[in-house]
C-alpha cells in the first residue's frame, strides 16, 4: 500500500515538475509539454533511443513505450493520486463504521444478557409466588 508520505511526495514532485499535459508524438525521442503563453512546445525531456525500439517510417523514426508510458503517467498522476486517497478515506471511514457496529454490537450483547437474567430473576419470583399461592390454597 502506498503511505500518505509517499502520496505527498509524489504531490510535491507534481507541483515542481512542468505542467502538463506531456506528449510523446510516437517518433521522435522527446517528451512535450504544451505552452499555452505563446502556442509553442516545450522540450521536457531528451530521451535516448534504445536499440529495441519500432522504427515507425522510412525517416527512422523510432517508437519507444517507454516515452509513452512516461509522458501519460505524468497526465494521469493527479487523478490517481485524488483516487487513491478517496480509496483510503472511504476504507478508513468503513473501518470507523465496522469499530462502531463491533461497540455497538458488544454493547446489545450484554444489555440482552442483562434483560435474560432479569426475566429469569422475575420468572423464579413468579414460580415462587406460584408455590407460595398453592401451599396456601392446601388444607393444614
Amino acid at each position: 500500500m502506498i503511505t500518505q508520505e509517499q502520496i505527498n511526495r509524489l504531490r510535491e514532485l507534481d507541483k515542481e515538475a512542468t505542467l502538463g499535459p506531456w506528449t510523446y508524438d510516437g517518433m521522435h525521442s522527446e517528451i512535450h509539454a504544451y505552452e499555452s503563453a505563446n502556442g509553442a512546445f516545450l522540450i521536457v525531456s531528451e530521451l535516448r533511443e534504445h536499440p529495441g525500439d519500432k522504427i515507425s517510417d522510412e525517416y527512422g523514426h523510432a517508437y519507444n513505450p517507454d516515452f509513452d508510458i512516461i509522458a501519460e503517467s505524468r497526465n494521469a498522476l493527479p487523478a490517481l493520486l485524488d483516487a487513491l486517497e478517496d480509496r483510503q478515506h472511504a476504507l478508513e471511514a468503513m473501518r470507523m463504521a465496522k469499530d462502531c457496529a463491533v461497540e455497538e454490537n458488544v454493547s446489545l450483547r450484554r444489555t440482552l444478557a442483562e434483560l435474560a437474567d432479569e426475566i429469569s430473576r422475575i420468572r423464579a419470583e413468579r414460580d415462587a409466588l406460584a408455590d407460595i399461592a398453592i401451599r396456601s390454597r392446601e388444607p393444614p
